[in-house]
């Protein structure tokens, strides 16, 4: 053990290191008890059980609701167009399929009186519709507004990618010796709360980002492991 009360390991910082969920040394002894690598986007956080929050129940019920007439499903998609959230992928398949269900089967009738009224099936022809072309204009404005909402998340996947490489470059630096690891100790465990509060990273750099993660921390706790011999 190292003379210096400078050097020494700070007080707690072995219960500390036990408790610690990101550590990959859970005691002081075991340097091969290192926890596996969570799955992409959960890097740091257990799986809990919660309850379903109020804006993703009224989502699943959306995406499900059965509308009375293409009229609801014309109203909803155009109350979608101009608001300024951004529309779920289940919901709008959904309002897809409603519309074209009450629009085919629209069709399908009026050919129906046309051909039972003695009409030529050869001479029949589907005219344009103007409910279809209102459709299509808000679906495109929908269209638009999900590839914006895409390209911004796409854009703070990189930042967060970013901000993870920063702060393991950080604790890189500090896993270079005893007296390092010692002295910035409480940097460190600052940088751990700061990585987990960091979002999502681009999924093909996810489970690469996770594993230098867990290297330079692991380094660390070793280092602190030699303040104690």
């Amino acid at each position: 053990m190292m003379d210096s009360q400078e050097n020494s390991t700070p007080k707690g910082i072995e219960e500390e290191q036990k408790a610690e969920a990101a550590a990959p040394v859970t005691n002081g002894d075991n340097k091969n008890d290192v926890k596996e690598e969570p799955k992409a986007d959960t890097q740091v956080q257990e799986a809990v059980a919660v309850e379903p929050k109020a804006e993703e129940t009224a989502t699943d019920d959306l995406a499900k609701k059965v509308y009375a007439s293409k009229k609801e499903v014309l109203d909803r998609i155009e109350e979608i167009a101009k608001s300024d959230n951004t529309p779920e992928k289940d919901e709008v398949d959904h309002l897809k399929a409603s519309f074209y269900r009450f629009h085919i089967a629209e069709r399908d009738k009026r050919q129906k009186e046309y051909l039972e009224a003695g009409g030529d099936p050869e001479k029949y022809q589907i005219l344009p519709d103007e409910d279809e072309e209102t459709y299509k204009a808000n679906m495109q404005i929908i269209k638009e507004k999900r590839a914006k909402a895409f390209e911004k998340a796409q854009q703070e996947r990189e930042e967060n990618l970013k901000h993870r490489e920063e702060i393991i470059e950080k604790i890189k630096n500090m896993a270079t010796s005893p007296d390092e690891a010692n002295k910035s100790y409480n940097e460190f465990k600052a940088l751990q709360q700061e990585w987990k509060g960091i979002g999502a990273v681009p999924p093909e750099k996810s489970s690469e980002t996770w594993r230098n993660y867990q290297l330079y921390v692991e380094q660390f706790y070793d280092l602190l492991n030699l303040n104690r011999e």
